[in-house]
């Protein structure tokens, strides 16, 4: 994979590289969205918008299950118009959501994370500073490397240990921005790894039963539970 262009069609491109091969109803038939839904949006949901994930009894159904580890991408039938905006994507603890303008040529996103440091209303959505392909581009990529079979987190005080295996990595997506008014999602691809930064943790996720983690990585990566069995197995 080459650097992401903040494209959707780029999305699609990492979503078979990581997931493996597409089919036709892991997508969302165009007569079932919104006739104002961005286009953007639109491009996601009929490629991803049912795509099952490793652990997809834990999904709604005729749910993105890829795309609600972290964040919550909204099921096709849960998209609607009101007051001119359609919200698509809520925080996993319905802390803050997001909207776009109902118009297929949108591109501007709207969000109310800000109260998190702000302490302005929670209900006030403000445009955010990404286009709406950048956006995406962050928030799927954030998803995929929380919903990896096996994740690990690393050691802020080891971090140097981290950088040195992203020096070795091809980046894919650098200095993203989302939700929040500063860039904090960067992302690399290092074999079977997905390396990420974001907000200034850094993880490392990947689903290959066989891959592990060279032994001398045990001492900085502390391996998250994601409910797959055998999640803390095969590392240093």
């Amino acid at each position: 994979m080459h650097i992401s262009d903040g494209t959707v069609a780029w999305l699609r491109d990492f979503l078979t590289d990581w997931h493996g091969d597409w089919k036709p109803e892991y997508g969302v038939p165009d007569d079932e969205l919104p006739v104002a839904l961005p286009s953007a949006l639109r491009e996601l949901y009929t490629f991803a918008g049912r795509w099952p994930s490793w652990d997809a009894e834990q999904h709604l159904p005729e749910s993105p299950a890829i795309l609600q580890r972290q964040d919550a991408l909204l099921r096709a039938s849960d998209l609607s118009v009101s007051e001119g905006t359609i919200e698509f994507l809520r925080e996993n603890q319905d802390g803050w959501t997001c909207r776009v303008p109902a118009s297929a040529d949108s591109s501007a996103v709207f969000g109310n994370a800000h109260w998190m440091w702000d302490d302005a209303g929670t209900d006030d959505h403000v445009e955010l500073a990404p286009p709406l392909e950048h956006f995406l581009t962050s928030f799927v990529l954030q998803e995929t490397v929380m919903g990896c079979r096996h994740l690990g987190v690393v050691d802020d005080r080891v971090a140097p240990a981290a950088s040195a295996m992203v020096a070795r990595a091809t980046p894919l997506w650098l200095q993203g921005w989302y939700v929040f008014d500063e860039p904090t999602h960067s992302f690399w691809r290092s074999g079977p790894f997905l390396l990420a930064e974001i907000a200034g943790t850094h993880w490392v996720g990947w689903n290959d039963p066989i891959a592990a983690l060279p032994d001398r990585s045990s001492g900085w990566v502390r391996m998250v539970d994601t409910g797959f069995d055998g999640a803390n197995q095969g590392h240093g």
